[in-house]
């Protein structure tokens, strides 16, 4: 499995407007440690933060069977 930090630095060259995220990096080496150990993880955090990518990556990278649950309130 790849390190999250080298997935972001490919999305930040190939997207002009992909926004690095201190946040989102912390997150996503906090999912990858736990798919790596075999362990669960729960997160939360605010909007803009960047959560969708901070699981994402690492997921999909690792190819594991992974549980993602989410709540969500209609913006308005």
């Amino acid at each position: 499995m790849k390190e999250p930090l080298t997935s972001f630095n490919i999305l930040k060259e190939k997207f002009a407007d992909y926004e690095h995220r201190a946040q989102q990096l912390e997150m996503a080496e906090e999912v990858y440690s736990c798919l790596k150990n075999k362990e669960r993880l729960l997160i939360e955090a605010g909007t803009g933060v960047g959560k969708s990518f901070s699981y994402l990556v690492p997921v999909i990278l690792s190819r594991e069977k992974t549980i993602i649950s989410t709540a969500s309130i209609a913006l308005q």
